[in-house]
């Protein structure tokens, strides 16, 4: 007989995932697929794999224990992952709920502090970056953790659609986010005089504006490129990205003008997260907005279709309302909607063809090099999730096809990376692949790269990604070698300034850790000179990263072990979601001091280290001496005692 709780708890109304799903070591009661299949994700716009009924029965459900803890997977006719439900725990009650497309993870319900209710929504794979948080727990999102600047259009013409206020709320910049971006006062108090209004301006705008309806879809996020507003500037403390003149582009079945304009405004960079500043406005059939950024001078100029002078916003625009923009769109949708890997297959490939011939007709250079770059990025992407494997020809093949366009060697150069960067997941991803030849040539391949396209920015990450092979071969000289070439070649880039970090980190071998301040979790101080005449151990860590979790009860047991030895733990904490980091930290009893961090693995101490993945683990004697500025778990112990 079936474990009746467990079958009921599968079997629940669609849309619940606060249930509680008992299991045992064994499992030898477990539900069936079919029960498992019933659940839904608790966000209503999300694009997974679903299951023709007459295919249920074909479907199979297995219990399995994972690194991340242990769960029901869920698999299709075709041995596929659909679903998978997993208690990461240990308290024998699900906590995290993944949906699938494609054999891809695009989907999950996360119950962070296990008290049996979904609060963080990720999107993930080929369905975006989005990462919500649902502080009170009543299933709608109140803050983004995540979200790319193009999600945000989105969202704002889904709040329009549904006069959803507080889905609104959720992208405005809140006071203190503002409060961190280390503006000076009068700027500061700009934006917030505008934040103040955007509330009120919202709920009149969504009163009276016709130009969205329930039949209206987001077609095209319109902008030129971001820009960095320098620490200095009106007497800022750091530097703060912006876009502005930011434009939704939207679609309307039955529409007179086809494709419309919703001025979104500016937008500023908090962490992973982009956040709106203002109200949004319908650029009307016909007139001019000539919108003045917040951050720059500069007038953008945005017309609408009939306007003498066109943006960059105003000619994708126009180009949304033609033949080939309603092609893109069609091609997008049937895709959204396609279960089976043929169909699949074959709509990407149709998606190719009507970007390519965008890129041929485009007038614009920077237009052109838009298409280009969603040309590489969508195929790269879906080669890697496994739907286009034949799409690696189309890539690579690209550069030649357009030869007669006067393609610059910078568009080039991003191509063949994302070439170099898919055929490698390709073949990882064959059962019988053998990684070490595989990843032989890949690093051979990266070495080609550098060589052929130096000044590529994506040269600067390829340098990175070969140094830390290098290092995790224990190859110490390469290792420097490359990071010296990132480095130096590109001191003004993300990359090239972690590979200085990195310099940094690997030359402190034998030498004094620099002093670090800060403060940890719970907002106390936290100086590492405390510690001075102690043996330390430096732990850069997150909650979402597994390999972290296991060092630290090695580290804890040690730490107990060693009592004599006084070895004193400090973790370096970077979730960018400090609240899951705390949670974490207090039920896993985890006592030592963990310093706090801004933007995981782009924040400042990270670049600083060249803390490149996690986890990495610094090593320290009783003198201040660092023994080894990357020490495997397993290590620690014979370093400390040695």
């Amino acid at each position: 007989m079936r474990n009746k709780k467990v079958a009921d708890c599968l079997g629940v109304a669609v849309g619940f995932l606060g249930f509680s799903l008992q299991v045992s070591p064994v499992w030898a009661d477990q539900p069936t697929a079919e029960q498992a299949l019933r659940l839904k994700p608790r966000q209503a716009d999300v694009q997974y794999e679903k299951v023709d009924p007459k295919d249920i029965a074909s479907c199979e459900l297995k219990q399995l224990k994972r690194p991340e803890g242990e769960g029901f997977l869920v698999t299709g006719p075709s041995g596929e992952t659909l679903r998978w439900f997993v208690d990461t725990n240990g308290d024998k009650e699900l906590d995290r709920w993944c949906y699938y497309a494609g054999g891809v993870e695009v989907y999950r319900d996360i119950d962070a502090d296990f008290d049996k209710t979904a609060d963080q929504f990720r999107w993930l794979g080929t369905a975006g970056i989005r990462w919500g948080i649902d502080s009170n727990k009543d299933g709608k999102i109140d803050s983004w953790k995540v979200i790319s600047a193009e999600e945000v259009t989105q969202e704002l013409v889904e709040a329009i659609k549904t006069k959803d206020k507080q889905r609104f709320s959720a992208l405005l910049l809140n006071a203190e986010e503002l409060s961190t971006l280390g503006l000076g006062a009068e700027k500061a108090k700009t934006v917030k005089d505008r934040l103040e209004l955007a509330t009120k301006q919202f709920e009149e705008y969504i009163a009276s504006q016709k130009l969205l309806t329930a039949n209206s879809k987001w077609a095209h996020f319109g902008a030129d490129k971001p820009g960095v507003v320098p620490a200095g500037t009106d007497e800022s403390t750091q530097d703060v990205v912006v876009y502005e003149n930011v434009v939704a582009m939207t679609d309307t079945e039955g529409s007179a003008t086809g494709s419309d304009q919703l001025l979104v405004g500016t937008l500023v960079q908090v962490g992973q997260a982009w956040r709106v500043i203002d109200a949004p406005r319908s650029v009307v059939e016909g007139a001019v907005l000539n919108e003045q950024g917040v951050f720059f001078n500069s007038t953008g100029g945005l017309v609408s279709s009939k306007g003498n002078d066109r943006s960059v916003s105003a000619d994708a625009a126009m180009k949304l309302a033609g033949k080939l923009m309603e092609q893109l769109e069609a091609v997008e949708a049937k895709l959204q909607s396609a279960t089976g890997a043929a169909d699949k297959s074959r709509y990407q490939d149709e998606r190719a063809d009507v970007l390519e011939k965008l890129i041929s007709q485009a007038e614009r250079p920077e237009d052109r090099d838009l298409w280009i770059r969603q040309f590489a990025d969508t195929v790269g992407a879906a080669i890697q999730a496994g739907e286009y494997p034949t799409g690696i020809d189309r890539l690579s093949q690209l550069p030649e096809k357009l030869k007669e366009l006067d393609i610059t060697d910078k568009q080039v150069a991003y191509v063949s990376y994302r070439v170099i960067s898919s055929d490698y997941a390709l073949k990882v991803q064959k059962p019988e692949a053998d990684f070490d030849a595989i990843q032989s040539d890949y690093l051979k391949k990266l070495e080609d790269f550098v060589t052929k396209y130096a000044s590529s920015e994506d040269a600067a990450e390829a340098m990175v990604t070969i140094a830390m092979s290098r290092e995790f071969e224990g190859k110490s000289d390469q290792a420097l070698e490359w990071y010296q070439k990132a480095s130096s070649s590109f001191p003004d880039v993300l990359w090239g300034q972690k590979a200085t970090g990195a310099l940094t980190r690997l030359k402190l071998e034998g030498k004094k850790f620099p002093t670090i301040t800060g403060v940890d979790l719970d907002g106390k101080k936290v100086d590492l000179n405390t510690y001075a005449g102690r043996p330390m151990v430096l732990h850069f860590w997150a909650s979402w990263c597994e390999p972290c979790k296991a060092d630290m009860k090695v580290l804890k047991e040690l730490q107990s072990r060693l009592a004599k030895q006084k070895i004193a733990v400090v973790g370096v904490n970077l979730d960018s979601d400090l609240k899951s980091a705390s949670t974490f930290v207090k039920e896993s009893a985890y006592a030592w001091p963990h310093l706090q961090t801004k933007n995981g693995l782009d924040s400042q101490i990270a670049v600083q280290l060249g803390i490149l993945t996690l986890p990495v683990t610094i090593v320290i004697d009783s003198t201040g001496k660092v023994i080894k500025s990357n020490a495997h778990s397993t290590e620690i112990e014979k370093l400390l005692t040695k």
